[in-house]
């Protein structure tokens, strides 16, 4: 009714208190061997939200006691579904400069909906770690 007011739907949509929320966070393969080649790995999570995600999360992934030019950072896009229950993903390029060992994932930032309502950044089993394999490096 307010949207054929005039009115933008972002006031339409102030008295939604409900943040998105999500049930799963991960990511495939565990296991990324950049001895010989770069690898890709997928993260994935489902969000659902009652109005509609309008800003998605992010990610980074990091080795406790490296320096930042390590960390690996980026955003997550719609892969299927819609914003209202849908399925979110980011593909990361595990370079073959990455030393080996035990990485965090996570998920940060957090995805908010049309209303300004956030998520936060944390989910069921987050962060999660990745196993990098660098023989080489």
């Amino acid at each position: 009714m307010l949207a054929l007011l005039g009115i933008p739907s972002a006031w339409a949509q102030a008295g939604d208190g409900e943040p998105p929320t999500f049930n799963t966070f991960t990511f495939s393969p565990l296991l990324a061997d950049v001895t010989s080649t770069e690898v890709v790995i997928t993260l994935t999570v489902n969000v659902a939200d009652n109005v509609g995600v309008s800003e998605a999360a992010t990610y980074r992934i990091w080795k406790e006691g490296l320096s930042d030019a390590y960390w690996l950072m980026g955003d997550f896009v719609l892969d299927s579904g819609t914003v209202q229950d849908g399925v979110w993903k980011a593909e990361v390029i595990i370079p073959m400069t990455m030393p080996e060992g035990l990485y965090h994932v996570a998920l940060t930032g957090g995805f908010f909906d049309a209303a300004g309502n956030g998520s936060g950044s944390v989910c069921p089993g987050h962060p999660i770690s990745l196993q990098v394999v660098n023989e080489g490096g």
